[in-house]
């Protein structure tokens, strides 16, 4: 009788919490300023037809990526992922072309979003509306340097076999260049912040930097992993520093968000040397950048095929904030 009652209690709990969770999604795409933004994307992204499915699909926005992105995309591909439709926000060293070379190959599905203005949380809502649209089954929102994991099976197969509508994932572990050369090594704590994937729901809207998505069926999931590899190079470190400083300028968006960004806007190729040198070393905090080593790395050589090969050297417990 009183587990009945526990069982009862709780049930009626996620009851509530999916009951606000809709509600909050609802009244976030009725508020005027989400709405506007959103409205105006039908004009600032081009438009492609999408096959219609029940497929697991990839939505991204990339400038200036071309050093990952294929290997990002393939990557994808072998995790089971069927579709990616990747929008392009001006990017001038190749990614735009290298999107359209893997097109013929691939099913990845390219656009051009001509907004410079970084409104990420509206513009990864219209991606994810788009392929809802088209009959996605799930949606993962990811970035051209995050390499998603199913743990113990492919990606694809953890997804399916889910009862959850939203899934945060507990394992994100950071990869970091060598000093020396280009072997990679692995922060193996992992990182704090959360990423999300969800299945499909009309009225989600994802979060700025894809780590929440409002709607409803959360749950915590270990079974998806990601290998996260934010700097490659120091010529990718500067720019990417100036290119998201200057798109956050471009909008109204609070201070507050996306500081990290903004403090090292006026970084230069030559300027970034402390800066980067000190980040591989593992002696920058986090105001000063967010994706950094908390601690001693760990050599992998290169980037894992799949997740298991690596499991050794990571710390499974969850780190604080997950």
């Amino acid at each position: 009788m009183i587990n009945a009652l526990k069982s009862l209690k709780h049930q009626l709990f996620v009851l509530k919490i999916n009951h606000d969770k809709k509600r909050e999604a609802i009244a976030l795409r009725e508020s005027t300023e989400f709405k506007e933004r959103y409205a105006s994307l039908d004009k600032t992204f081009t438009h492609t037809v999408l096959p219609s499915g029940p497929f697991i699909w990839g939505i991204t926005m990339v400038k200036n990526e071309a050093d990952i992105i294929e290997q990002t995309i393939r990557h994808l591909f072998d995790q089971g992922v069927d579709h990616i439709l990747a929008a392009d926000n001006g990017s001038s060293d190749g990614t735009y072309e290298i999107l359209l070379e893997l097109s013929k190959i691939l099913p990845v599905h390219v656009i051009q979003d001509r907004e410079l203005a970084y409104y990420q949380s509206e513009k990864m809502t219209w991606l994810a509306d788009r392929v809802m649209e088209a009959g996605a089954e799930w949606i993962i929102p990811f970035d051209a340097d995050e390499f998603w994991y199913g743990v113990s099976a492919p990606l694809s197969e953890v997804l399916r076999s889910q009862k959850g509508r939203t899934i945060e994932l507990t394992k994100l572990y950071n990869v970091f260049p060598s000093i020396e050369g280009p072997s990679l090594r692995v922060d193996p704590t992992p990182h704090w912040d959360l990423k999300v994937c969800f299945s499909r729901w009309e009225n989600a809207v994802i979060k700025m930097g894809n780590h929440e998505v409002i709607a409803p069926g959360k749950q915590k999931l270990n079974e998806v992993a990601i290998i996260h590899y934010p700097w490659r190079s120091k010529e990718q470190f500067a720019r990417k520093l100036r290119q998201g400083a200057k798109a956050l300028e471009a909008t109204d968006l609070p201070e507050d968000m996306g500081y990290h960004w903004r403090r090292n806007g006026d970084i230069t190729f030559e300027s970034a040397t402390p800066l980067w040198e000190a980040l591989l070393r593992g002696e920058v905090d986090h105001e000063t950048i967010t994706w950094r080593p908390t601690g001693p790395l760990t050599p992998i050589g290169s980037l894992p095929q799949e997740f298991k090969e690596i499991v050794h050297l990571l710390n499974e417990k969850t780190s604080t904030g997950i």
